[in-house]
């Protein structure tokens, strides 16, 4: 669940939410996982006055949310808030994003896709 105190998440059995924080201090728009693997998961990383004004961007994990990497690095779609997030379910790949500003966006993984890993 994606929220302006940060990205949190709760797994089958557990009786409460747990916050997950790849990019402490910053506001979370929206959470998707990859259809065709659900331990593949991206997050957005959006905008909210007065808390974060300055970053923007999407991390992914794959193994769950254990662990994350920004796939926005060194692109200017870095600094810019990203209000939503989409996986193509039938090319996993491609991950589209809307912007904030600066229309809309594609990253495509093409053979880099990493592996889905077991829940």
């Amino acid at each position: 669940m994606s929220t302006t105190d940060g990205l949190y998440r709760k797994r089958p059995g557990e009786g409460s939410w747990s916050l997950v924080d790849p990019s402490p201090d910053y506001v979370f728009s929206d959470v998707v996982v990859d259809p065709t693997c659900p331990t593949r998961v991206y997050a957005s990383i959006g905008y909210f006055a007065n808390r974060s004004r300055s970053r923007g961007g999407i991390d992914v994990s794959f193994d769950n949310g254990d662990t994350w990497t920004n796939i926005t690095s060194g692109y200017h779609l870095h600094n810019v808030p990203i209000p939503q997030i989409v996986v193509d379910p039938e090319r996993p790949e491609r991950v589209l994003a809307a912007t904030h500003g600066r229309g809309a966006w594609e990253f495509d993984w093409g053979t880099d896709l990493p592996m889905c890993r077991s829940p």
